[in-house]
C-alpha cells in the first residue's frame, strides 16, 4: 500500500471517528429534549431521502470532477453544519428542526462523498490488493465506530453531550485537509475532459443510464444488491435506536449501551480481519447469502433477549457476519468496472443497496413507538433471513463467482468511451 492509500485511510478513520462520536452524543440529546423514538426514526429519514435522491442525480459528477477536490470540499461542508449546531447550542438559540434540517444536508454530502472514496480506491492501490485494501478500510474505520460511542459516554459524563459535536466538526475539517495532500497516481485515463466538465438535465439522464447499464450487464449483482436493500431495511430499522432499546428493555446507562454498539463494531474488525486473511473465494453467491442468513439469525434472537450480557455476545456475534458480504461485494465491483465509470456505477450500486433506508428508518421508528423496540430487531432479522434463502435459491447468482477477469474485459469491452477527467491530484 502507497501513501496515497494511507492518507485516504487515515482521513476516513479519523472522520468515522469524529462522526461516531458526534451521532452517538446527536442520539442522546435528540432523546433527551423529546424521549420519542418516532421522532429518532424520522431524523434519519431525513437524512437518507435526500443521500438517496442526489445518489442518484449527481451520478455524474464523480466521474467528471476531481474526486479528491470533490471529497475535500464535501468535508468543509459538513463541518460548517455541525459547527453551526455547536454554536447554535451553546449560545442557547438551538430548536429541534435544526437537527432535521443539518440532517438533510449531511445526508446529501454523504449522498457523493461514499461512492467518491470508493471510486477512487481502486485508482490508490494494486488490482490483487483490492480485498485487502477494502478489509483494511472497513476493519480499521470499525475500529473508530467501536470507540467512538465509548468516548462519547465518557464526554457525555463529563460535559455534556454538545462536547461531542464539537469533535465530530473539528475530525470532518481534518479529514478534509488530509484528502488534500492525496495525489492520484496514473488511471486509465488520465487527459483532459473534452466537456469541460459541464453537467445539464440531458447530461445527467445519460450519467445514470451509463451507470444502469452496468447492472443489465450483470443482472446477477442487480439482484445481489436488491437482496441487500432487503438487509439494509432492517438494519435501519434499529440502528439509532439504542439508546430507547438500552434503556427501555435492558435497563442500562449511557456507558453500557455503547458497549453494544462497540461490540458490534468489534465483531466487523474480526470478521473483516478474517475476511481480508482469506482473500478471495470461489463461490461468493453462497459466501455472501450465508452472510445475511446469518445476519438475520442473530437480530431475531436479540428481540428475545433481556439480559445485557447475553445481548452484549449476540451484537458481537452480528457485527462478525457483515463483512463477509459487504467486503467482497466492493471488490467485485471494483474489478469489473472501467474507471471512466466507477463514480456512477458505485451511486447506482449504493441506491439500489440502500435505497430501502429511509423506508426501514421511518418504519422502524413509529413500529417501536407503537409495538415496542423488540419488535423492530424481529421485523429485521426476519426481513434478511427471506432474503438470504431467495438469493440461495436463484442458481444464476453463480455468474459472480470464479475468476472475473474474462468478465471484466467484456464489460470494458461494451461500454462507450466518455470523455476523460483531468488528472486527479491535489
Amino acid at each position: 500500500m502507497k501513501k496515497p492509500f494511507w492518507l485516504l485511510f487515515s482521513a476516513d478513520v479519523l472522520v468515522v471517528l469524529g462522526e461516531a462520536i458526534g451521532l452517538f452524543c446527536i442520539e442522546v440529546l435528540l432523546f433527551q429534549k423529546t424521549g420519542s423514538t418516532g421522532l429518532m426514526g424520522s431524523l434519519v429519514f431525513c437524512f437518507v431521502l435526500p443521500e438517496t435522491v442526489i445518489r442518484l442525480l449527481g451520478t455524474g459528477f464523480i466521474d467528471r470532477f476531481n474526486r479528491i477536490k470533490l471529497m475535500s470540499t464535501l468535508n468543509i461542508i459538513r463541518g460548517v453544519v455541525i459547527g453551526g449546531l455547536c454554536i447554535s447550542l451553546f449560545m442557547g438559540t438551538f430548536h429541534i428542526w435544526l437537527f432535521f434540517i443539518a440532517a438533510m444536508i449531511l445526508g446529501s454530502c454523504a449522498a457523493l462523498f461514499l461512492p467518491t472514496g470508493m471510486a477512487l480506491i481502486p485508482n490508490l492501490v494494486e488490482k490483487d490488493q483490492l480485498v485487502r485494501g477494502y478489509s483494511l478500510l472497513e476493519s480499521f474505520s470499525s475500529s473508530a465506530r467501536v470507540s467512538g460511542p465509548l468516548v462519547a459516554s465518557f464526554f457525555i459524563a463529563w460535559s455534556g453531550a454538545e462536547s461531542g459535536m464539537w469533535i465530530f466538526a473539528g475530525s470532518v475539517f481534518l479529514g478534509s485537509i488530509l484528502i488534500r495532500f492525496i495525489k492520484n497516481p496514473s488511471q486509465e485515463s488520465l487527459e483532459k475532459p473534452t466537456n469541460n466538465s459541464t453537467i445539464s438535465f440531458s447530461q445527467i439522464k445519460k450519467d445514470i443510464g451509463e451507470g444502469f447499464s452496468f447492472f443489465r450487464q450483470i443482472p446477477a449483482l442487480t439482484v445481489v444488491m436488491l437482496l441487500a436493500a432487503i438487509t439494509t431495511m432492517g438494519m435501519a430499522m434499529w440502528f439509532m435506536l439504542l439508546v430507547p432499546y438500552g434503556q427501555k428493555v435492558l435497563h442500562i446507562n449511557y456507558t453500557q449501551i455503547s458497549l453494544l454498539s462497540s461490540l458490534f463494531f468489534v465483531g466487523i474488525i474480526c470478521a473483516a480481519i478474517i475476511t481480508g486473511w482469506i482473500g478471495n473465494v470461489h463461490s461468493r453467491s453462497k459466501f455472501m447469502m450465508g452472510s445475511l442468513i446469518s445476519t438475520g439469525i442473530f437480530t431475531c434472537l436479540i428481540s428475545f433477549t433481556t439480559n445485557y450480557y447475553l445481548a452484549l455476545s449476540l451484537f458481537f456475534l452480528l457485527g462478525m457476519t457483515m463483512p463477509f458480504f459487504n467486503t467482497h461485494s466492493q471488490s467485485i465491483f471494483a474489478q469489473l468496472i472501467p474507471d471512466s465509470h466507477l463514480g456512477r456505477v458505485m451511486s447506482v450500486r449504493l441506491l439500489l443497496g440502500q435505497g430501502s433506508i429511509p423506508l426501514g428508518s421511518l418504519t422502524g421508528g413509529w413500529i417501536s413507538e407503537w409495538f415496542g423496540t423488540p419488535s423492530i430487531f424481529f421485523t429485521a432479522g426476519a426481513l434478511s433471513i427471506l432474503a438470504g434463502i431467495i438469493g440461495l435459491l436463484i442458481p444464476w447468482l453463480n455468474q459472480i463467482d470464479g475468476n472475473l477477469d474474462e468478465l471484466a474485459s467484456e464489460i470494458k469491452e461494451k461500454f462507450a468511451p466518455m470523455p476523460v477527467r483531468e488528472k486527479e491530484s491535489a
